[in-house]
């Protein structure tokens, strides 16, 4: 039998929370800022950490329930958890280290590079504004700029379109179930980054699961040169 090889890589989309920044520290202090104005126990980070990933309501939706609040109070004060979470500065540090050499790297590789989250879009570029990140992606997908979010695939193929590449020379960098759900859907290739917020990331069953953001850059500049 003809092994065909693997049409090479165009495309690169990463993730953002657990991927490119570390959200974690602000929206825990976030959530916790709500939870003493109610005289509740506030959250550590461990207990957040897992909640992170499949967009704001349901990171309130989680909140709330581990402090005993129902799902309805949580959908009510949406609106304003996420004005409130738009206000807070962007950190210096938000980015995690080897991020812009990675996204730098796909650049110099030739690849179309795009930015997917289930964060609403307003906020994601506020932060990448802040950043000075905007211009780096050719295209951005926030879990509100269409009708679905992750893990459904609407958001990757859209990406990959947008950077005329074919699913199969798409691949996307993710550290939740989320993110590798959506690339499977898609048909594309799920590269885990073992950083981010999943506990044991080599149970999401991602093609990989690289190390750090160094590695990403390195595993990109691999795949510039693959036959």
């Amino acid at each position: 039998m003809t092994v065909l090889p693997r049409p090479r890589l165009r495309a690169v989309l990463f993730d953002l929370d657990g991927t490119l920044i570390d959200s974690l520290p602000d929206l825990t202090a976030l959530l916790n800022s709500i939870l003493v104005e109610r005289s509740l126990e506030p959250l550590s980070l461990a207990e957040v950490r897992p909640m992170v990933g499949d967009g704001v309501a349901r990171l309130l939706e989680r909140a709330y329930a581990a402090r005993g609040l129902d799902v309805a109070t949580a959908r009510g004060e949406l609106d304003e958890f996420v004005d409130r979470y738009e206000r807070l500065p962007v950190r210096p540090d938000l980015p995690y280290d080897g991020a812009v050499a990675a996204l730098d790297a796909a650049r110099a590789a030739g690849f179309g590079c795009a930015l997917l989250t289930n964060k609403p879009e307003r906020p994601t570029r506020i932060i990448l504004d802040a950043l000075g990140w905007t211009d780096r992606f050719d295209a951005i997908v926030g879990g509100d700029t269409l009708p679905t979010r992750k893990p459904e695939p609407q958001g990757v193929l859209h990406l990959a379109q947008r950077l005329g590449a074919r699913p199969i020379e798409t691949a996307l960098v993710g550290d939740g179930a989320a993110d590798v759900g959506a690339a499977r859907n898609a048909g594309v290739r799920a590269i885990v980054a073992g950083w981010g917020y999943t506990h044991d990331p080599q149970t999401l069953g991602g093609e990989c699961v690289l190390r750090d953001l160094d590695a990403v850059a390195q595993w990109i500049a691999q795949e510039a040169v693959a036959v």
